[in-house]
């Protein structure tokens, strides 16, 4: 039985107490056909060929008052006839020093030495899926149930902001401070991207990747001088067409292609670093009035109705490019589903735990748990991303979490002090 969520747990213990039970009649009608030869009266005929099979399988010791099932002539195993008791059989061979948290099939060769019940697989595999510090310490690669690729109609309409390289802008809350003001001041609708999930944000953190290797590859040993190559660098990475656009930035941006750089441009960089001040601060205005004729207003609205037009078909291509581009992601993201990534359908209420991406992404911390929780869905929103509070005592968290940091979080009764107490005689 697939556990899903905490009501599928307590309607597997429903069902294992129901079959305990009725077990437990089979097993008293077959102690009393051992002991007696005889069969109980009121029951059918189907029900007494079944308590004959069955007893060949069964052995009753009257001295310790214990029924043994025995499998072959050396296997002999204690039946265990009380649903009460496997929390104590389970925190034994399970959770306690001497158990170490083994896998299920570690835990059942254990167990099966000792014991026989009906359905004992499946019980140890319900009992280990709902333990706590397994969910906890379980390493385990999730992905969201479906790609929702970012859709964008025109230049400018989205922005992907982050921050990198050396500055130092007085920390978290002053940056944040300055962002809510510039928002503000141009009517920009921001969003804040989950913590630990640059997918999210993967405009952006594409950009920096490719930004800080060309920096890499151009600065001193130190990196002290990036901001020297700055802006050459972002030219670079603006004139350089992309493979989901079919465009440059540039020619998306404007309608037209960039001017391409020659030795020309590389000569009259080096005369004009070459200036000195006077020549720098002397008027140019008269040559260049007799060089340069304006353009009429007519001449002016033709030019721009023809970059108007431009700029329509490359949009028009640049969505044909970016929609095959993102189909062609997400028929890679759902052959990813196939190769042992875990795919969970949350929803509002569940219980669930988050990876503890600080533990990925510094030295040390080998023995810390890889999950944190749990937390209960407060909301999702279309973005998948989930807003969370602490199931122990409902504080709420400051930002929202990607859905593929997240897993179903499952509790049994099994598990509960009081419960493994139920099964100590």
């Amino acid at each position: 039985m697939a556990l899903t969520s905490n009501n599928s747990v307590e309607e597997y213990i429903l069902a294992g107490r129901k079959r305990f039970a009725e077990d437990d009649v089979l097993h008293e009608r077959v102690i009393f056909y051992q002991q007696t030869k005889q069969h109980v009266d009121g029951i059918t005929n189907a029900e007494r060929k079944r308590i004959w099979r069955r007893s060949s399988s069964f052995e009753w010791n009257e001295a310790d008052k214990t029924l043994y099932f025995i499998q072959a002539a050396a296997s002999r195993r204690k039946v265990l006839r009380n649903f009460n008791d496997l929390p104590i059989i389970f925190n034994l061979y399970h959770s306690s020093p001497v158990g170490g948290h083994s896998g299920w099939n570690a835990t059942y060769e254990k167990i099966s030495k000792v014991y026989y019940w009906r359905n004992m697989t499946q019980d140890i595999q319900h009992y280990i899926s709902t333990c706590s510090q397994c969910q906890k310490y379980t390493p385990l690669k999730i992905q969201a149930p479906e790609m929702r690729p970012i859709k964008v109609k025109e230049p400018l309409e989205l922005l992907g902001v982050d921050l990198i390289g050396g500055a130092n802008l007085g920390g978290y809350c002053q940056t944040r401070d300055v962002n809510d003001e510039l928002c503000k001041a141009y009517g920009i609708k921001r969003r804040v991207t989950s913590a630990y999930h640059p997918q999210t944000n993967g405009l952006a953190e594409r950009t920096n990747r490719t930004l800080k290797t060309r920096l890499a590859k151009l600065c001193n040993t130190k990196m002290s001088d990036w901001p020297d190559y700055l802006e050459e660098v972002a030219y670079s990475m603006r004139a350089q067409k992309q493979k989901s656009t079919g465009f440059t930035p540039y020619h998306s941006m404007f309608g037209r292609q960039h001017r391409p750089i020659d030795q020309d441009d590389m000569e009259l960089e080096v005369e004009e670093e070459g200036l000195s001040p006077a020549d720098e601060s002397t008027d140019t205005s008269c040559s260049l009035e007799g060089l340069v004729s304006l353009p009429t207003a007519k001449e002016v609205s033709l030019f721009l109705q023809h970059q108007d037009q431009k700029r329509q078909e490359v949009h028009i291509k640049r969505e044909e490019k970016v929609t095959a581009a993102q189909e062609k992601q997400t028929a890679d993201y759902n052959r990813r589903k196939k190769k042992g990534s875990k795919i969970y359908d949350l929803s509002v209420g569940m219980h669930v735990l988050q990876s503890n991406l600080r533990n990925e992404s510094r030295k040390g911390g080998k023995m810390e748990p890889k999950w944190t929780g749990p937390y209960k869905i407060l909301d999702i929103d279309c973005n998948q991303r989930v807003a969370l509070e602490t199931v122990k005592n409902g504080k709420k968290l400051n930002r929202r979490v990607s859905y593929s940091q997240l897993r179903p979080y499952l509790h049994s009764q099994l598990h509960d002090a009081k419960f493994v107490c139920l099964g100590i005689k």
